[in-house]
């Protein structure tokens, strides 16, 4: 039975003894790690939207704050996309998940924030109804 190497060595020249120098399931892995908190970005963006909208949040500074919204939404994307290139061909690149953690936290706070007055509404609605 041949145990699986904790961690490859890259050192090492591939041959018959060493068929995955590089590492290919480290790369599968980043891949997908990648790839999810990209789609998490993009869904926590989402739902930013959709609690702004009903919370009044997103138009309730005027146009100008919508625009900023959208600016902002399309940028975090941006660099989430540009993030995820970068890891997903270049998995040791500290940029590429650095791209990827700026937006991601960018829009963990928006989410909680829209979450958090969606939810202070709703504790003060239902006090004031009972």
């Amino acid at each position: 039975m041949v145990r699986p190497k904790a961690i490859p060595d890259n050192s090492v020249p591939m041959n018959a003894s060493n068929p995955d120098p590089q590492g290919m399931s480290n790369v599968r892995v980043t891949w997908w790690i990648a790839t999810f908190l990209w789609a998490l970005i993009g869904l926590l963006l989402a739902g930013h939207v959709l609690l702004g909208k009903a919370v009044g949040n997103l138009t309730g500074n005027g146009p100008g704050g919508l625009v900023l919204t959208v600016g902002a939404l399309v940028m975090s994307l941006l660099f989430g996309g540009a993030g995820w290139l970068i890891v997903t061909r270049q998995h040791g690149n500290v940029i590429g998940w650095l791209l990827l953690a700026i937006p991601l936290a960018f829009a963990l706070a928006a989410f909680n924030g829209d979450y958090a007055t969606s939810a202070t509404r709703t504790a003060e609605a239902s006090r004031t109804s009972s």
